[in-house]
C-alpha cells in the first residue's frame, strides 16, 4: 500500500467508501471503520505491513502520548525495525496486510472473549463473498506457541428449546408435541 492509501483508506476512520467518488468494490471486506477502531482500541501503538508486487512498507501509528484532541500520525519506518513473529509464515505471502499491535492489555476480559474473537470477526467481515482468510493468533503466557486458526461463520443448528404461542392454531400441536 502507498502512503496516500494508508493515510485516505485505512487508517482514516469513518471514510464511507461506499458513497465516495470511487466505484464500488465488490472485495469490500467490512463495516465501515469496525477494524479500525478495534484496533485503536486495543493498542495505541500498531504497525501496518503491507506487501503487493514484491514490495513491502511498513508503517507505524503511535498515539501512546497524544491527547485526545491530536491527530496521531502514521509515520514510514524500515521494515526490519517491525519485529514480525511468524515471518515464515508471512514470507509465504504474495500480497496482503499485516497488523501488528504493540503492548495489547486484555486485562479486564474474560478469556471467553479471546474465544469470541474469530466469531466476532466472521460477523464483520463477508469472507465467503471474497474469497479472502483471515487468521487470529493470540497468546495467553509467555512462553505459549503461536498457532494460527482460520475465522469461519458459525451458525447454530438445533439449538431450538421451545415454541410459544398464545392463539390456537398458529402451531399445529402436532409440531408442538413431535421431539
Amino acid at each position: 500500500m502507498s502512503y496516500e492509501d494508508l493515510s485516505t483508506k485505512y487508517s482514516l476512520i469513518g471514510r464511507n467508501r461506499r458513497i465516495s467518488n470511487e466505484e464500488f468494490s465488490e472485495k469490500t471486506k467490512g463495516r465501515k471503520g469496525i477494524g479500525k477502531l478495534a484496533t485503536l482500541f486495543l493498542s495505541k501503538k500498531y504497525y501496518i505491513v503491507s506487501k503487493k508486487g514484491g514490495i513491502e512498507t511498513a508503517w507505524m501509528l503511535d498515539s501512546t502520548n497524544a491527547s485526545d484532541s491530536d491527530i496521531p500520525e502514521l509515520i514510514r519506518v524500515d521494515i526490519n525495525d517491525v519485529s514480525i513473529e511468524n515471518k515464515s509464515v508471512w514470507e509465504s505471502f504474495e500480497s496482503g496486510t499485516l497488523i501488528k499491535s504493540v503492548g495489547v492489555n486484555l486485562s479486564g476480559f474474560a478469556e471467553g472473549k479471546l474465544d469470541s474473537l474469530k466469531m466476532n470477526l466472521a460477523n464483520y467481515y463477508l469472507l465467503n463473498n471474497i474469497g479472502a482468510v483471515i487468521e487470529v493468533a493470540y497468546k495467553t503466557k509467555a512462553k505459549q506457541k503461536i498457532e494460527f486458526s482460520k475465522v469461519s461463520k458459525v451458525i447454530g443448528f438445533k439449538n431450538l428449546y421451545a415454541f410459544f404461542q398464545t392463539s390456537e392454531g398458529i402451531v399445529e400441536n402436532k409440531l408442538l408435541n413431535a421431539s
